[in-house]
Order: C-alpha cells, then structure tokens, then sequence
C-alpha cells in the first residue's frame, strides 16, 4: 500500500479510484447489454433494464465501501506511526542531559510559563533530579530584581516544569506531557511532512 498524505487527499484518491471503477463497470454492463440478441425483446424490458441499475449500483456501493476500509487502514497506519515517533520524542527527552543544556532548557521552559502568570511569587514545580540545576543565579535570569519571588519545588514531574502562584490560584503546566497536547497541530504538522 503506498503512503497517503492529509485526509483530504485520501478522500479525493479514494473518490477518484471509485469513479474510476464505476465508469469500468458501466463500460462492461453497456457492453454486455449491447451483447443481448434484440430478437425477443428481452433487453429491452423494464424489469432487465431495472436488474442492471441495481447491479450497477450494488457494485458502486461495494467498491465505495472498500475504497473506504483501505482509507482506514491507511489513517490507522499513519497513526500508530505518529504514536511511536511521539513515544519516541519522549524516551529521549527522559534522558538526562549536562546541566548547561538542561538549565537553559528550565530557563526557556520558565520564562515562558511566568510570562502566562500574574505578578507576584511565584513556585516552579520540577523533577527531583532537576532541583539541583536551579539554584540563586539560574533564578536571578528570571526576575533580576527579585529572585525571592522564585521559589523552586520537588514534585512528580517527568519533565519540564510546572510553574504557579504561591497562593494557588493560577497556574501553567509546561512539563512535556501537557507541551505534547498543547502543541500538537504543530508537531503533527512537523512529523506528517514526511510521510506523504
């Protein structure tokens, strides 16, 4: 089976291949029709004419109708093909990585998830193993003037942070799990460039 592209283009291929073989089969009926011996005049009464039209679109519907399971299967394979690249994308985000590259990952991950609060203290929930990373100076980058307003906490977080106010009442999850759903039109996009 070859790679198919969007949904759209699956639609339009399995139509045009449905038209196709319609057109096939009324070519072979009007064929067969005009094979009929006319002396009796069994071709030319309506319930012939009838049994044909109902053969013909029996035959529409059942090409219609594998057209369409093939189209299934197509999507299905695209999609348990994006779930191991997902799956993938997270084993090697599980990997851990030098502290530099990791900071400054927290970093982005951070300013990004602040800039979604109000003003006002706030707590960055991240791994246990990634706590150490985030001391005084990596909190300085993120509030220059008052790095006491960051407060860094341990939580069961596999990746990336989640960051809140103090009190509780706002809060942004920029782990990689939500990252995953909250941009996956874009990666979706990304990752189906190549398989069309």
């Amino acid at each position: 089976m070859k790679a198919l592209g969007s949904v759209a283009a699956v639609v339009a291929a399995t139509l045009e291949d449905a038209d196709a073989e319609v057109d096939a089969i009324d070519r072979e009926a009007a064929a067969a029709i005009a094979a009929l011996p006319r002396g009796d005049g069994a071709a030319d009464r309506p319930e012939d004419t009838a049994a044909i039209a109902a053969a013909r679109e029996r035959a529409r519907i059942a090409i219609a109708h594998e057209d369409w399971e093939d189209a299934r299967a197509a999507i299905g394979e695209r999609e348990a093909w994006l779930t191991r690249a997902l799956e993938i994308g997270r084993r090697r985000l599980a990997i851990p990585e030098a502290p530099a590259p990791g900071r400054d990952r927290l970093a982005l991950l951070a300013r990004e998830a602040i800039g979604r609060l109000p003003a006002g203290p706030i707590e960055i929930v991240v791994a246990e193993a990634d706590v150490p990373l985030l001391d005084a100076d990596w909190r300085s980058t993120l509030a220059p003037n008052d790095a006491a307003q960051i407060a860094i906490v341990a939580g069961p977080i596999e990746g990336g942070l989640l960051a809140r106010t103090r009190d509780g009442r706002a809060s942004f999850d920029n782990t990689w799990t939500a990252r995953a759903e909250r941009l996956q039109s874009i990666w979706r996009a990304a990752s189906m460039s190549g398989w069309a």
